[in-house]
């Protein structure tokens, strides 16, 4: 186990009954995760979906609140979990 992992198990929870229970990510949200885990920035993320840094910021901060994380890496590391269950 790597230390990202470690490090996203110790905050967010892995367990079925712990996830968060909004996770009903939209399809653009779920574009946006996409883009995120590989390694695209803001702006060519921006970009390539022909909107705004401040409409993604918007994105990304509600895909941080449905998925209670903190940050990018912890956000892919969640979609990848609950697509696993």
């Amino acid at each position: 186990m790597t230390n990202i992992e470690s490090d996203h198990k110790n905050k967010v929870s892995t367990s079925k009954d712990k996830l968060p229970t909004n996770t009903s990510l939209t399809p653009k949200e779920k574009e946006v995760v996409a883009l995120l885990a590989k390694g695209h920035s803001y702006a060519e993320i921006s970009n390539h979906l022909s909107i705004t840094k401040n409409t993604l910021k918007t994105h990304i901060k509600r895909i941080y609140k449905k998925l209670k994380v903190r940050n990018r890496t912890q956000a892919i590391l969640a979609v990848q979990e609950i697509n696993q269950l």
